[in-house]
């Protein structure tokens, strides 16, 4: 048999971390990848990066997922619910013990941004999608996805959520940041930021040859480093997350076959309406540090076309030739 080789893409499951308005410097990945002709087969998302695995999945192109991105954050800057009098506000006045900013609220502002977050629902997503949230109730991770056989099913500390649920729910249960969002009830679950078990979300994918995914990889935010102590008392909980989700991003870069991590400035959790900046302080930071990608593509051995056209023709001729 005459055969020839050629380099084949393996199959990518590309997987966004949490980390608030920090997060929207992921989306400058999708750029890069595009750059190099890679396609996406599978992703997951945690808390903000959530959002953007759900505009990969829908099937939105880079740009439109930028103005997705950049149109939720502006709504949610306009909205003034993250400013600190507001929160204030609703703590005191309005009685949210269990959080300062009520999800339902969330909701109402991004809601109309698109359809994804208005009337999609997860079943409805093109591609196999997973999305972790964390039950203050069972201590398990609640994973919503549209293609549960598509991902791990061996961790007696996960759980599958067994019916459809909208986009935007999915992702608002896994945003749910602990003291800052009230958590989201869903059916039997009481869930909060999938950050607190699983802030990347890389780990989920089910690798080939059981699964359909042959590389992953991990994208998230480098750990912020401090100088002086933490005075606050949020600034305190916001440090203590953060040093738990660190623990679950090295996780990420045990399992993935390559992590990128976008520094974060001077971003911040939940300081929103400067999306856009973010997002090209990225674009900008990828190109001094590029993605460096090792064994994404294997060797095919295939019959070579042009052989077998001559093969056939030879074929052709022998028949042609038995029956003169």
């Amino acid at each position: 048999m005459n055969e020839q080789e050629r380099l084949k893409q393996k199959t990518i499951g590309l997987s966004f971390s949490g980390g608030g308005a920090k997060s929207f410097a992921e989306v400058a990945i999708l750029e890069e990848l595009e750059r190099k002709n890679l396609n996406i087969s599978s992703v997951t998302g945690t808390s903000m990066g959530a959002f953007i695995a759900a505009g990969v999945a829908y099937g939105l192109s880079i740009e439109e997922i930028k103005d997705l991105i950049i149109a939720t954050d502006s709504a949610l800057a306009e909205s003034e619910i993250f400013k600190k009098r507001q929160m204030v506000t609703n703590f005191l006045v309005l009685n949210y013990s269990n959080g300062f900013v009520p999800v339902d609220k969330i909701k109402e502002v991004v809601v109309d941004i698109h359809p994804l977050f208005r009337d999609v629902m997860l079943s409805e997503l093109e591609m196999p999608i997973a999305i972790p949230a964390a039950d203050l109730i069972s201590g398990k991770l609640v994973v919503f996805s549209n293609q549960p056989n598509q991902f791990i099913d061996d961790d007696d500390k996960i759980v599958y959520f067994h019916k459809d649920i909208s986009v935007i729910d999915a992702c608002l249960a896994s945003s749910s940041y602990p003291f800052v969002i009230q958590p989201m009830m869903v059916e039997q679950y009481q869930l909060v930021d999938g950050g607190l078990l699983l802030n990347s979300p890389a780990n989920l994918f089910k690798r080939a040859p059981e699964g359909q995914i042959e590389y992953v990889i991990s994208v998230g935010l480098e750990a912020k480093k401090y100088i002086q102590p933490a005075m606050r008392t949020n600034d305190v909980i916001n440090r203590s997350l953060s040093l738990m989700r660190s623990q679950q991003v090295d996780l990420s870069i045990a399992l993935a076959d390559i992590h990128y991590g976008f520094p974060v400035g001077s971003a911040s959790t939940f300081v929103f309406g400067h999306a856009e900046r973010t997002i090209e302080s990225a674009s900008e930071h990828l190109k001094d540090n590029p993605l460096t990608l090792v064994n994404v593509y294997h060797r095919e051995t295939r019959q070579s076309r042009a052989i077998d056209r001559l093969n056939e023709n030879k074929t052709f001729q022998k028949v042609k030739n038995f029956f003169k």
